[in-house]
């Protein structure tokens, strides 16, 4: 299962992904962003580096709850 499209458009919201499909979402759009050019049909750089962002904070607030349940 994935959590994109073929345009690489999300298929939930963020904070929906179950941690294993964060990380699979992380790497590709950090793969996809790294090219120097974008694969076709797929949405604006600009746009697809914000989803990264979004899913980085996501994994970082997922992290901080997970050390402050631990402590």
């Amino acid at each position: 299962m994935s959590a994109t499209d073929q345009r690489n458009r999300l298929l939930h919201p963020i904070p929906q992904l179950v941690t294993w499909e964060l990380q699979e979402l992380r790497e590709r759009l950090e793969q996809i962003l790294s090219k120097p050019g974008l694969p076709p049909y797929t949405r604006p750089r600009k746009e697809l580096a914000a989803d990264l962002a979004a899913v980085i904070a996501e994994q970082d607030e997922r992290e901080r709850v997970n050390r402050e349940s631990r402590a």
